[in-house]
């Protein structure tokens, strides 16, 4: 009996050693599980083309362990289990019957050290990176270097990423190297300075951003807009093709009893010459789904809650890095009856177009016309115990005459839709 009581002293002291530890450790991320039924395929649309039906399934889990105040590590981890798939890329069963996938995947890993006594803090590992510019230029995980400087009105950052390593002996990789720099000189104004620069040597390619942003509040009003010059030269053929091109973004928002509307209005350049490129080109090269992701809308732009099934972006894909240029306006309402306040509402309505029916002067290239068409989405939700969020969400997008004669008998195309049912719990 001795024995077994300084036993259990012994164990709770431990315990109790250990708390203040235990408490240095951070866990969060989600369970994400999504009831989905969509037909988002515009050109090459096969003749009745049935919808795509399917469950997809996340599980995001973060892990934080604050070491001290000035060094912490980071592991984000991210399992996908759409029902009745196997992993990504074939191995194991994933979702499928007798599960027991190989699916853990790394989305973080990386280590935050601050330097006493300075302003001074940098980032070193695979990490999510992304500029000030709603995702137009880059919004990724990625490894990388990051370095930064904030202080009471200024912070600055710089960011190299080795997007691709190809042969160690030799110099053949593509790199990222970035400028951010943030003023707010009152509460009121918030100034931003971006530069970008992508280095590809084996493509011979070098690209390069150059964003400015501005956002001032005049209560209940916040406007913020921005513009991004993308320009650069690939040297890899009989003569150089010269980049040049510029996208452009305005936000108006407004919050008052619940409420709160937005309207954007979006512009990328299009592509006038066959030999050169005038057609906007994202740093991480279109592999991202994050531009505008929280407008709204589920099918012309990028839904915010997109895990594995399509992720729309018509309206970018097809038109505005296609080379046909684009001009937007999305309006989008959320409101929360004070009444009731674990149900929300949500609606965004958009419009598209393109700003020419051809692109690089090339008329076998040519549309039937440059109205992209509009969309219209909505989502209801409700907040069980404070924690799980199921709500219901729909989109249609009604096509313009840009897509006529693009299916694949040469004939319009079906209006395009997106309804999904899902759970979402964030911990």
């Amino acid at each position: 009996m001795k024995k077994l009581l300084r036993t259990a002293l012994v164990g709770t002291v431990a315990l109790g050693l250990a708390a203040p530890a235990f408490a240095d450790h951070q866990i969060g991320g989600y369970f994400r599980t999504q009831f989905i039924m969509e037909q988002l395929t515009a050109d090459n649309q096969a003749k009745d083309q049935r919808p795509v039906k399917g469950v997809d399934n996340r599980f995001r889990a973060r892990w934080q362990n604050n070491i001290n105040e000035y060094v912490s590590a980071v592991l984000f981890m991210e399992v996908d289990t759409p029902w009745g798939e196997a992993s990504k890329g074939g191995i194991g069963q994933g979702g499928r019957k007798s599960a027991d996938g190989v699916n853990i995947e790394t989305k973080h890993a990386y280590l935050d050290l601050k330097l006493p006594d300075t302003p001074v803090s940098a980032r070193i590992g695979l990490q999510g990176f992304g500029g000030k510019f709603d995702g137009a230029i880059m919004n990724d995980d990625m490894a990388g270097l990051k370095l930064n400087a904030k202080m009471d009105m200024f912070d600055a950052t710089l960011f190299w990423s080795k997007y691709t390593e190809n042969d160690r002996v030799s110099e053949d990789d593509v790199d990222l190297y970035a400028l951010q720099l943030n003023l707010a000189p009152v509460k009121e104004l918030s100034l931003g300075l971006d530069g970008y620069w992508v280095n590809d040597q084996p493509n011979q390619t070098d690209l390069y951003w150059v964003g400015l942003k501005a956002g001032y509040t005049l209560a209940p009003v916040d406007l913020t807009g921005w513009f991004v010059y993308n320009f650069g030269t690939n040297e890899s053929g009989a003569s150089d093709v010269d980049h040049s091109a510029w996208a452009a973004f305005l936000k108006g928002s407004m919050a008052m009893a619940g409420a709160k509307v937005d309207l954007r209005l979006m512009y990328y350049t299009k592509d006038d010459d066959d030999q050169d490129v005038e057609s906007f080109t994202q740093a991480d090269f279109g592999s991202g789904a994050f531009e505008y992701f929280d407008a709204g809308l589920m099918i012309m732009l990028a839904d915010v809650d997109y895990n594995n099934f399509g992720g729309g972006r018509r309206a970018l894909t097809d038109a505005a890095y296609a080379g046909y240029g684009l001009f937007g306006a999305v309006a989008t309402g959320r409101y929360t009856p004070p009444a009731m306040k674990n149900m929300y509402f949500q609606g965004a309505l958009g419009y598209f177009m393109a700003l020419d029916d051809k692109r690089n002067d090339e008329a076998t290239k040519s549309r039937e016309g440059t109205n992209i068409g509009g969309e219209l989405a909505v989502k209801v939700g409700y907040k069980i115990a404070g924690a799980a969020d199921v709500s219901l969400r729909g989109a249609y997008a009604l096509l313009g005459d840009f897509y006529d004669k693009t299916n694949a008998e040469g004939k319009d195309p079906d209006d395009l839709y997106k309804l999904i049912a899902m759970v979402n719990v964030p911990y």
